[in-house]
């Protein structure tokens, strides 16, 4: 059995983006090995004031990979490296660096 990948999104409610990329990760935790936590950014200050002008923000493995707009080819490529063992889950990664541009 493969392990579940963690890929969270920081959300915030009346965001159509944020509705948008939810929508998109349900239908993809459908085929790929995805374990999907959603974070409402506006549920404690300090992840508000770190996450308030980059929602919505995905991160795969603990990386930041893409903020709005999302890079879904981007997306699919951290994915798919973790999955292959090219890229390690790193939570210690300082924030707003690896994003794709």
């Amino acid at each position: 059995m493969t392990d579940l990948i963690e890929v969270t999104l920081y959300t915030r409610s009346g965001c159509h983006l944020c509705d948008e990329a939810i929508a998109e990760l349900t239908r993809l935790a459908e085929q790929l090995p995805i374990d999907v936590q959603a974070v409402d950014i506006d549920s404690d200050e300090a992840t508000h004031e770190r996450y308030n002008d980059t929602v919505p923000e995905l991160h795969v493995g603990g990386v930041p990979v893409s903020a709005a707009p999302l890079d879904w080819m981007a997306i699919l490529g951290a994915i798919d490296s973790v999955a292959a063992g090219l890229i390690e889950p790193d939570d210690d990664r300082e924030p707003g660096t690896g994003f794709a541009h």
